[in-house]
């Protein structure tokens, strides 16, 4: 009995164990390819893989392809169900928090309480704000310089008898809104470049004008206390790019401590921290940052280990407090708007997936090279496969459709409320503003919005943009004021610098392109770079002209997207193996310590007038603004002949500009050398007859022309 059963032949089941052998079979050979990016993440979780250990363990990733033998009808049902299974995977996926895998680290427990030891670790991020206060510790005894007097010492709104109804009808510095001829300062031009008057928008800030205000009520004029303010708002702003980078980076730790660390201690910032008058770009900052973080949890993102909720729903009142964020963002300073397109970003990216509509092309290109391919076979299966193709193409565009409806419905609601709230600040801003205003702007504020053809102005833009992402990268060479001819104009293509705006451009568009073609796994990149971009518009010159060449403390917000990508790079040489933990750790630490000596080295210039000019004269040797108001410090200090050679200079370098001329004009009316002060005086009146200047009418004793009157609260006597 044992022999026959022995010897029996082989029945049918055992066919279906072969049969089953072989499909089984050809199912781990389509082994998914997310299953695959699991099992290789699982390994990188542990410590990184050096490039060596890269190159041979790690499985390249495939798309499933048509198995080799057997038959085609059964292949093609196996790539359709392939596709389906990873669009079923994705879908469960999608709701779920989203997690960049490339820099995926093993999380640590930040805050716990060793019970041994009997200690509490304190957690990481609370050391940034302490690092960020302490670096510019040493700038709190600076005095009013250069703009802090018109903001505070000259600021009638901020005093306790003039009523608080008017911050909210003046300018920043307490001029009435649209008064005719007042300069409302760095203020955006949209008039014609070749006028002398321009239309500009009013520089309108009462949240920055009051927070003046409080501080007046507490310590009065003391510089001192203006200065802690601004180094607290600073401290604040510092944090809150750690938690946005936790919501950009999906909760990565370390990442978001290095790129805020770097922000916290960036030397570019001392231009809108030590001086008083930058109060506006650090209060807007850190309403410009809450009002980020607070949509990212509208939308239902969480900071915990655990998944997120579904993505269908939004937190109403986390979106309310958003948009007050936004509000109080604009009125401390107008570039505040540039939050609303960045949140809109971040849902499009990060809650909406943009980027599955690439994934799903993908899948119905794998569809239509599966039916190409059974070309080589009979007519039947060829029909079979083109029925089987056309119905796995109508399933999967019905699951997505539906799936888009359900998970942009709560977009569009968000994106409803951010279009009403944004209408209604600017028809506040309509209401109390009103329109455009015209001041007198002079060429060495800004040449760029005088040049006199469209390829000098545009060259000198591109090479504009240049010098700020320079001063990022190598913020050594600081200055006050960069007006003309500090930075050279660029008047044709022959001009070397030319090269590096073009490598600039260049690499950008290479970083965003390649960004793009993997957008579902470094969609933070693309965000990272509208942080930088979208604040710094306003700046670029290229959609406006700014009442200033290059200001550094424009790139308070900007520098958030370089911080975030250069710790991203940082972390990325890390995490392919190219360094080793200890040197990232030396890197990080290296450039931290450089960034805060050289801004520690920087606060003390703020310190006075004096310093302030005699440092920007180190940089910046050749502006007529920064030769003048230096020499104005010296004959302040009683060096009138040194102050005189000053002024000469700058009027050497920019005859048109009036303050130079009008200051030798007076000094030669002291000496009784009267042809020697008209001959300075003339270039003022002649050149521009319609505008009363203080010193041409006053020190030459004579009044202004009566329809001038109007521009001057000053009482004249012939």
């Amino acid at each position: 009995m044992q022999g026959s059963v022995a010897a029996r032949p082989p029945s049918s089941g055992s066919s279906t164990q072969e049969g089953g052998a072989a499909k089984q079979k050809r199912k781990k050979k389509r082994l998914n390819k997310n299953q695959k990016k699991k099992l290789e993440r699982q390994k990188k979780d542990t410590q990184p893989l050096d490039r060596q250990q890269r190159n041979g363990e790690i499985v390249a990733e495939s798309t499933p392809e048509l198995s080799q033998e057997g038959d085609p009808e059964e292949d093609f049902k196996n790539v359709g169900q392939d596709i389906i299974e990873e669009q079923s995977m994705e879908d469960t996926e999608f709701e779920q928090e989203p997690k960049d895998e490339s820099f995926s680290v093993t999380r640590r427990k930040i805050f716990s309480f060793d019970k041994k030891a009997g200690k509490m670790w304190i957690p990481f991020w609370l050391l940034i704000p302490v690092i960020a206060f302490l670096v510019f510790a040493n700038g709190l005894d600076g005095q009013l310089v250069y703009d802090d007097r018109a903001a505070v010492d000259e600021n009638k709104d901020i005093l306790p008898e003039t009523p608080w109804s008017d911050m909210w009808y003046h300018d920043y510095w307490g001029n009435p809104i649209n008064t005719p001829g007042k300069w409302t300062h760095k203020v955006l031009l949209y008039s014609s470049f070749r006028a002398n008057l321009i239309q500009v928008l009013q520089s309108y800030r009462p949240i920055a004008t009051l927070s003046f205000r409080l501080n007046y009520m507490i310590h009065g004029k003391a510089s001192f206390g203006y200065h802690l303010v601004n180094v607290i708002l600073h401290s604040v702003a510092s944090l809150l790019v750690y938690f946005v980078g936790m919501i950009i980076f999906s909760n990565e730790r370390l990442l978001s401590a290095i790129a805020a660390l770097l922000f916290a201690t960036h030397p570019i910032h001392t231009d809108a921290i030590d001086s008083i008058v930058g109060r506006a770009e650090a209060l807007y900052a850190v309403f410009f940052f809450a009002s980020f973080l607070t949509y990212a949890l509208s939308t239902n993102y969480s900071f915990s280990q655990q998944p997120a909720p579904s993505r269908t729903t939004t937190s109403w009142p986390w979106l309310i407090v958003s948009m007050v964020c936004f509000v109080l963002s604009v009125l401390s300073k107008e570039m505040g708007v540039a939050v609303l397109p960045l949140c809109v970003g971040y849902d499009l990216l990060y809650k909406c997936n943009a980027w599955q509509v690439i994934f799903v092309k993908r899948k119905f290109h794998k569809l239509l090279s599966g039916t190409l391919s059974l070309l080589s076979y009979d007519l039947s299966s060829l029909i079979l496969s083109l029925s089987l193709s056309l119905s796995l193409s109508l399933s999967l565009s019905l699951s997505l459709s539906l799936s888009l409806i359900e998970r942009w419905k709560q977009f569009w609601l968000r994106l409803v409320v951010v279009l009403v709230v944004l209408a209604a600040y600017f028809y506040h801003r309509t209401i109390f503003v009103g329109g455009l205003a015209g001041i007198n702007m002079q060429e060495h504020h800004n040449p760029i919005a005088f040049a006199k053809d469209a390829t000098t102005r545009w060259l000198s833009i591109f090479h504009l943009h240049v010098r700020y992402v320079w001063l990022l990268f190598n913020p050594t060479h600081l200055s006050v004021d960069y007006s003309f001819n500090c930075i050279p104009m660029v008047e044709s293509f022959s001009d070397p610098r030319n090269a590096f705006s073009l490598l600039l451009y260049l690499s950008s568009a290479l970083f965003v392109i390649l960004s793009l073609l993997s957008l579902r796994h470094h969609r933070h990149n693309i965000l990272n770079f509208a942080w930088f971009l979208i604040p710094f518009l306003p700046a670029a010159q290229v959609f406006f002209y700014p009442g200033t060449l290059l200001a550094e403390r424009v790139l308070y917000i900007p520098s958030v997207g370089f911080c975030f990508l250069l710790a991203f790079a940082l972390m990325t040489l890390w995490k392919q193996g190219y360094i080793t933990q200890n040197t990232l750790g030396l890197l990080v630490v290296v450039m931290v310590l450089l960034y805060s000596a050289r801004t520690v080295t920087r606060n003390p210039d703020w310190h006075d007038q004096t310093a302030l000019f005699k440092s920007a004269l180190q940089v910046c040797p050749d502006s007529g603004k920064v030769l003048y108001n230096y020499g104005v410090r010296l004959e302040n200090a009683k060096n009138v002949e040194e102050a005189v050679g000053y002024y000469q200079r700058a009027v050497t370098i920019d005859p048109s500009y009036d303050a130079p001329n009008a200051r030798l004009g007076k000094y030669w009316i002291k000496k009784m050398n009267f042809t020697k002060a008209l001959e300075y005086y003339k270039r003022i009146v002649d050149r521009r007859p319609h505008i009363y200047h203080e010193f041409a009418y006053h020190d030459a004793g004579t009044s202004p022309p009566p329809s001038l009157v109007q521009f001057s609260d000053h009482k004249w006597k012939k």
